[in-house]
């Protein structure tokens, strides 16, 4: 699919790791667009530091794509994600919380995600 083509052809430029990953289908978030994703963060010792599934097995996390305080490797993962696409990647610390960390994070940490887009609903 087109989630993998793209995928393939950004990451080599990127300082990401691409684990593993599974296309989706539809558009691609623009920005102002609305983002649902079901998502699991990991540290490099596998102990998960937030989830979307903390609530509930079928919570997601929505933001405005863009417009919201993410870190800038999950912004720039979420853009290369269509609806049920599905990925793993490591994110360096460069593109995560860097040298301040955050709670339950230290600094300087590599972040391993496992996230699928939900849905993304257009800005009107």
């Amino acid at each position: 699919g087109r989630c993998l083509q793209i995928m393939r052809m950004w990451t080599p430029r990127l300082p990401v790791f691409l684990r593993e990953a599974k296309g989706g289908t539809g558009p691609f978030p623009e920005a102002g667009d609305t983002l649902s994703v079901k998502y699991v963060g990991y540290l490099m010792n596998n102990t998960i530091f937030d989830t979307s599934l903390f609530n509930q097995p079928d919570s997601t996390y929505t933001y405005v794509y863009k417009e919201s305080d993410v870190i800038q490797g999950w912004e720039t993962m979420m853009g290369m994600m269509n609806k049920g696409c599905k990925m793993k990647f490591v994110l360096p610390s460069s593109l995560a919380y860097g040298s301040q960390g955050a709670i339950g994070i230290p600094p300087y940490s590599a972040l391993i995600f496992v996230a699928v887009m939900h849905d993304i609903r257009k800005r009107n």
